[in-house]
């Protein structure tokens, strides 16, 4: 509701300031004075811009043996980061959308039955600056991974770039408590031999994007909100299943996940919170679950974390951590793990 009524102002305001001449009353040039004061203190005070940083990071890994004799090997990683301005919404929540990408984002992964190649295909806006991080990242997987390193005989590197870096192209809505919603993606990746195929899945925004659906649940007890007091010592959330986020990340990643893995938790689980610092500023809590249901086969999850620091007076939050460990059992050496950071940029 807010703003067409600031558009209304800003109109004014040009319009008083095209007309006003030398030979204009004080009354207009008062008037100027007053409505371009009202609109900077309207803009300023109920749509300051506040600045994060977004960071995600998803990976899978699976070795094994099938039918007893036949080995298989795979590994999975995808990362990205980007900045993002934040005004506030008229629900005490915040809009945020796109500012800038200063870092690329990848995926790497192996290649084959057996894992004897790998591709690390990059998105970003600097040639230059893509060639150096993937040989720095790659490296560094090499001398991190060597259970999967050992094995690969060719490595692929496939750049693309990034065409339409403005405000619409990420963004999304983030509650006052705590739920992240309607995130979207429309970032266009281009191949640098463009309109040569590259054949590989290459879906690292819209991953990043399906990941933000696991800030599902809200963080605060229901009469915090309402009226803010002391916190008791723990308080749960509400009942937590992950079966559509997972089932639309996991789509994002290849497409054999998207046709022949169907995630069903078998039951839901809540997050166990309490408040872990506190001071006249900053108040900074920690959920956690207690219970590990399975969501596919053998696959568990293992590990749901959240922790969050907001601004005691407004519940502005400075730092909001997420890590999700899934497992298939420590015999089979498989699983996968998600983090995301949503964190504040000190002015």
């Amino acid at each position: 509701m807010f703003l067409p009524f600031l558009t209304e102002i800003r109109y004014k305001a040009h319009n008083l300031f095209m007309n006003v001449g030398g030979a204009r009353s004080s009354r207009t040039g008062a008037g100027l004075i007053l409505t371009i004061i009202l609109f900077s203190w309207i803009t300023g005070s109920l749509f300051a811009v506040e600045r994060y940083r977004l960071n995600f990071f998803f990976s899978g890994q699976a070795r094994g043996t099938i039918l007893i004799f036949f080995r298989f090997r795979f590994y999975y990683e995808a990362a990205a980061g980007l900045e993002m301005s934040a005004v506030p919404c008229e629900d005490g929540g915040l809009q945020f959308r796109l500012e800038k990408i200063d870092s690329p984002a990848y995926v790497l992964r192996t290649l084959g039955f057996t894992g004897k190649g790998l591709v690390m295909v990059t998105a970003f806006t600097d040639y230059g600056a893509v060639r150096r991080f993937t040989d720095e990242r790659i490296g560094d997987w090499q001398e991190g991974q060597p259970d999967f390193s050992r094995y690969i005989k060719k490595i692929k590197r496939l750049p693309f770039t990034i065409e339409n870096i403005r405000p619409r192209s990420m963004c999304f809505l983030r509650s006052r408590d705590g739920l992240i919603r309607d995130a979207a993606n429309d970032l266009q990746l281009r191949y640098k031999h463009h309109p040569q195929e590259i054949g590989i899945y290459f879906r690292v925004y819209d991953l990043m994007t399906e990941t933000l659906g696991f800030y599902n649940h809200s963080v605060w007890p229901d009469f915090f909100l309402k009226s803010p007091s002391v916190l008791p010592d723990k308080w749960i959330s509400t009942p937590l299943d992950l079966s559509n986020q997972l089932n639309r990340a996991g789509a994002q990643t290849e497409k054999i996940v998207a046709s022949a893995v169907q995630f069903e938790q078998e039951e839901p689980f809540v997050m166990v919170y309490r408040v872990v610092f506190q001071d006249e500023n900053v108040l900074e809590i920690l959920g956690e679950n207690r219970e590990s249901p399975r969501i596919w086969k053998k696959f568990r999850v293992d590990g749901f974390r959240r922790r969050l620091r907001v601004r005691k007076k407004d519940l502005l939050p400075l730092r909001d951590e997420l890590n999700l460990e899934i497992g298939g059992g420590r015999e089979d050496r498989q699983g996968g793990r998600a983090h995301l950071l949503l964190e504040r940029i000190s002015p």
